[in-house]
């Protein structure tokens, strides 16, 4: 099952990036870097890291706070002004960022 969801997020990905236009979405980065960090990694511990999360789920989150399904403050506030397709595009720069997950030493 994990293989299986591994794939279609790969996929899927992949082909939301494409389809997206990265350089717009890059343009609303600064709307997101107070809470999100400055590269999508979160300096603040009750935000969440966007860097290279699935475009799909960033949509469905940001599409859930434009439209009142979820709730918090400033999130609502700052997608009811978003199109879908300033919503895909700003989900495709963030799931674009490679990261790389460096173990501590123990």
């Amino acid at each position: 099952m994990r293989l299986v969801f591994a794939c279609i997020a790969i996929l899927g990905g992949s082909l939301a990036a494409s389809a997206q236009d990265l350089k717009a979405g890059r343009q609303f980065a600064p709307a997101c870097q107070g809470c999100h960090g400055l590269d999508g990694l979160s300096k603040q511990p009750d935000a969440p890291n966007l860097a290279a999360q699935p475009a799909i789920y960033l949509v469905k989150a940001l599409k859930e706070y434009r439209d009142g399904v979820r709730k918090h403050e400033q999130m609502s506030v700052l997608a009811k002004a978003l199109t879908d397709k300033e919503i895909a595009d700003v989900a495709a720069y963030y799931e674009a960022i490679e990261i790389e997950v460096v173990k501590k030493p123990e």
